[in-house]
């Protein structure tokens, strides 16, 4: 049996559970085979292989060596219900693959390893993956549709690559970034975020266009700020300062009342370059907020951009901030950079948002996140003494092909 083989570290078990045989130990093969076979490397017998599959593959997974580094159970049909409950006694593992299973959450077992610091769990079913270990320095998964994953706050930065797919599909990661459709949004949160003129709002005849097809009207929340993009060219009213172009600078007023967040508004309309057919393409690259009198900047990747028409096309975000961050008489800039600017005019514009001593303005939830402004943003310190780069992939380490060639 498995637990037979003493002091194994790596143990592969692609694509075992397709069949049935017996088990047969040999140590004449040099290199781990890739599939249908178990590969095992061991201090003393880097080539002992167990070639055959067992009768009933779940079973042997309680007999798992206590010794293990590297485990790999990808392809294997595995459902939650697959797994023991209780896998503890793989204390030494810090490489776990689960890919190309039937999961739909992640198992209760790997929330237990101590020691893990590589995890894949891509093209399960997944809805969710709640509270991953917190010792993770790798994590690979995707959802099916949409889904939400939940970090513990106490989770340090992680090499990140997930995706969601189907259709409008929302990035939900819980302390990272929350994507919601603005008709699922509660109209509280909106009047006091101070976008009051969205409430009641008829989405589907605002829905911008990306490659070619309508795009729900949603709400993206990072780092203390929320976003959206929406089709129209007019400036909301109650936007009090206005500027032509990409930047905008002003004084903080004196005020009795508390400054909690400014709302950052930018109207695209189609410039001398536009297509035949009457598009244009609406793109922010960044936003750079500084506040001068403190010696303190935001750069935010917004990293998002949407078709538009004729009718234009505008981006609203609301920044969160508190006393500490922004007090009367500070001077402030704001500069947008747009990956093309000749594409399309542009008009800025902000509004500053007061406290209304209101008990509960519902975004107690989104205050309690750890890596926002106001918050700990060590992750996100430049070089430069003041200033945060505030990317998420820039803490979550998203890279193409992670993994080697095992994804694209």
């Amino acid at each position: 049996m498995i637990n037979k083989v003493k002091n194994v570290k790596i143990l592969n078990l692609d694509g075992c559970n397709l069949g049935e045989t017996l088990i047969e130990m040999r140590d004449d093969v040099e290199e781990t085979p890739n599939c249908n076979n178990i590969g095992m490397n061991s201090e003393t017998s880097s080539s002992a292989i167990v070639e055959a599959i067992p009768r009933a593959f779940e079973s042997c997974l309680i007999y798992l060596p206590s010794s293990l580094v590297y485990l790999s159970l990808a392809n294997n049909n595995l459902s939650n219900e697959s797994f023991p409950m209780d896998m503890s006694s793989l204390s030494m593992l810090k490489e776990l693959y689960l890919d190309d299973n039937l999961l739909v959450s992640l198992p209760n077992w790997v929330k237990s390893l101590s020691g893990i610091e590589i995890l894949s769990i891509r093209k399960n079913l997944l809805e969710s993956l709640e509270h991953p270990p917190p010792t993770l320095k790798e994590l690979a998964f995707d959802f099916v549709r949409d889904g939400e994953a939940i970090f513990n706050q106490e989770m340090s930065p992680v090499l990140l690559n997930y995706r969601v797919v189907g259709e409008n599909g929302r990035e939900n990661i819980e302390g990272i970034v929350k994507e919601e459709d603005m008709r699922d949004v509660e109209e509280k949160v909106l009047r006091s975020l101070g976008w009051s003129h969205l409430v009641n709002l008829d989405f589907t005849k605002i829905q911008p266009t990306e490659e070619g097809v309508k795009v729900r009207v949603k709400m993206v929340y990072e780092f203390g700020i929320f976003s959206t993009w929406y089709v129209g060219k007019e400036m909301p009213n109650w936007i009090s300062d206005r500027r032509e172009g990409s930047s905008i600078s002003f004084t903080i007023p004196s005020s009795p009342c508390n400054l909690r967040g400014l709302n950052l508004c930018c109207v695209f309309t189609p410039g001398e370059f536009i297509t035949n057919d009457g598009e244009f393409f609406a793109y922010i690259s960044n936003i750079r907020i500084s506040n001068i009198t403190k010696m303190c900047t935001w750069i935010y990747e917004a990293s998002e951009g949407f078709k538009g028409s004729r009718e234009g096309i505008t981006y609203l975000s609301h920044w969160i901030f508190g006393k500490n961050e922004m007090e009367d008489g500070d001077q402030i800039t704001i500069s947008i950079f747009t990956g093309s600017p000749n594409l399309s005019r542009r008009e800025c514009g902000v509004s500053l948002v007061y406290d209304e001593d209101e008990e509960d303005d519902g975004l107690g939830y989104y205050r309690s996140w750890n890596h926002i402004i106001g918050g700990d943003l060590s992750p996100f310190q430049t070089t430069t003494p003041g200033e945060y780069h505030l990317d998420r992939y820039r803490f979550i380490g998203v890279q193409p092909g992670w993994f080697g060639n095992r994804y694209d």
